[in-house]
């Protein structure tokens, strides 16, 4: 049984090839913030396992943050004097990327697909370098391997 390696290096793997620069794993306190972390920055969390029978479900949560950029002058009321928009957008492409792949592509390596209705969660300004970004709830499903007989 080798599920958690199979899909946390999956989630690695599709993360990077879509444009993430640096993936980490584990918890949220062990995400890199140092001013030399290279961004956009993908963090995956294992968040529970569900063991039915022929197959078992591994839930993670990702987030996909960067940094948000400030000018000195003020652009407009809507956009104030920052790149948070283009934050948002930018992540949410990349992370609805990798939704579709595994909607698409569930095949790899005995990964089965994820729900379809998959909710993203924008937050702004979280951690000490003003990092904006969303989080994904995401389960994979793997075979087994095991015989229930």
């Amino acid at each position: 049984m080798n599920g958690l390696y199979k899909t946390s290096q999956s989630l690695q793997k599709r993360l990077l090839a879509v444009g993430f620069e640096v993936v980490s794993f584990g918890d949220n306190y062990k995400v890199d913030l140092d001013r030399q972390t290279i961004f956009p920055y993908g963090h995956i969390v294992p968040t529970g396992s569900l063991l039915r029978g022929s197959v078992t479900d591994f839930s993670y949560t990702i987030s996909g943050m960067d940094t948000v950029d400030f000018n000195k002058d003020k652009v407009s009321n809507f956009f104030n004097n920052d790149n948070m928009q283009d934050v948002l957008n930018d992540i949410h492409n990349r992370l609805s990327q990798l939704v579709q792949y595994y909607q698409r592509s569930n095949k790899e390596a005995g990964i089965t697909s994820i729900e379809v209705d998959t909710p993203l969660d924008a937050f702004t300004h979280r951690y000490d370098n003003l990092l904006t970004g969303w989080a994904l709830d995401i389960t994979l499903t793997v075979p087994t391997g095991g015989s229930i007989c």
